[in-house]
């Protein structure tokens, strides 16, 4: 058999580091979904240990349920109807059953509502409480704001420029909202920043603190005061117009909370914004990595193995996903591109593993397409 010279395994040893999905053959598998599905989430919706998808689906007024088979494949999607366009999903076990339920972002030219949906345990849902305390709710969340062990909600209003926070009551239904002001809020995460064990909020506010320049977007984070209410927020800027997207982890294992934004720049050379935290709710300035047109969802994952954090940003402008790999001190590479149909609108992107092997593989929700693309990670 012919020596392999060392340079060859050196050359193979960072090929592999620098290419993870399209270091195969192995092609994404296409699911069709309502149309122009905005976001998707993964969860196991019907309780059989398999992880689902979930997208929302703007304009057909639906959302789409795609069960798993537990092999990276899934079946053909469910759908329920929704009052107005389908923006945005929580998912948690709003009434304590043990099943997970969905609260869905909707709204329309003159009405907007917050829906709750409660899981049957098949992957069904049954319509639940509707709140019309919201106004073109771009993105909502779920946790335990109040620490009574109840979920909550978070929701992004951007037409009423506030975030509404709903304390849960443990039957499916929440309580009416307490508002803090937030100028064109476009997302809202809830990640508890400052180290304390209640979760904050992180809001971006698509023009910064003043829509009327527009210079910069910006990050408006509010801490918890341990009881679920919030302080005036504190900003910091993306280095980046229309953030539309936001992710939060450890990125350089200093035990601290990291975030990471996407700046659509309204699809100009568009980047990512990496806050480094301080541990106290605080974050240095914006550290910016060019990525495709019109960045929006990201997902954070180990996607080759090295047991740092790296990142999958789907680009609208551009119909891809950006994998950018992590080196661990929270600095990030380019490593490779996933194309998708021209004109497909790569909006939002879930990583989990979702056949099993243990690797984190993709959910890309292609808006124009009507489709979810999941592609698995040969690792």
């Amino acid at each position: 058999m012919k020596a392999v010279s060392r340079l060859t395994l050196v050359f193979a040893i960072l090929l592999s580091a620098t290419a993870v999905f399209s270091s195969t053959d192995l092609k994404p598998a296409f699911y069709p979904v309502g149309q122009e599905p905005q976001v998707v989430v993964a969860a196991d919706f019907n309780n059989d240990g398999k992880l689902d998808l979930a997208t929302a689906d703007f304009t057909s007024n639906d959302v789409s349920i795609l069960l798993g088979n537990g092999d990276g494949t899934f079946q053909p999607a469910l759908q329920f109807s929704t009052t107005l366009g389908a923006q945005a999903l929580g998912v948690g076990d709003f009434n304590g059953d043990g099943i997970l339920d969905l609260a869905v972002a909707e709204y329309g030219f003159n009405a907007s509502e917050l829906a709750i949906y409660l899981g049957n345990g098949d992957g069904t849902f049954t319509p639940g409480a509707v709140y019309t305390s919201v106004s073109q709710p771009y993105g909502v969340t779920v946790a335990d704001f109040n620490g009574d062990g109840i979920l909550d909600l978070a929701v992004a209003n951007n037409a009423t420029n506030n975030v509404g926070v709903m304390f849960g009551n443990g039957n499916g239904t929440f309580q009416n909202p307490t508002t803090y002001s937030v100028p064109e809020p476009e997302r809202v995460l809830a990640a508890d920043v400052n180290g304390d064990g209640h979760p904050d909020l992180e809001v971006l506010a698509y023009c910064g603190r003043n829509p009327n320049t527009c210079q910069t977007g910006a990050v408006a984070v509010f801490i918890n005061n341990g009881s679920g209410t919030f302080g005036k927020p504190a900003y910091f800027n993306t280095n980046g117009v229309g953030p539309d997207g936001i992710a939060a982890a450890d990125l350089n294992r200093d035990g601290k909370i990291d975030l990471v934004v996407a700046n659509n720049n309204f699809q100009a050379p568009s980047t990512i914004a990496v806050f480094f935290g301080n541990g106290n709710g605080t974050f240095k300035a914006a550290v910016n990595y060019n990525v495709g047109s019109g960045p929006a969802g990201i997902a954070i994952a180990d996607f080759n193995g090295d047991g740092n954090p790296d990142l999958a940003v789907a680009n609208t402008g551009s119909s891809n996903v950006s994998i950018l790999l992590g080196g661990g001190s929270g600095k990030f590479k380019l490593a490779e591109t996933l194309a998708y149909p021209n004109g497909s609108l790569a909006i939002d992107v879930a990583a989990n593993d979702f056949n099993g092997d243990g690797a984190p593989d993709l959910a890309v929700a292609l808006c124009y397409a009507n489709e979810v693309a999941v592609q698995l990670n040969p690792r």
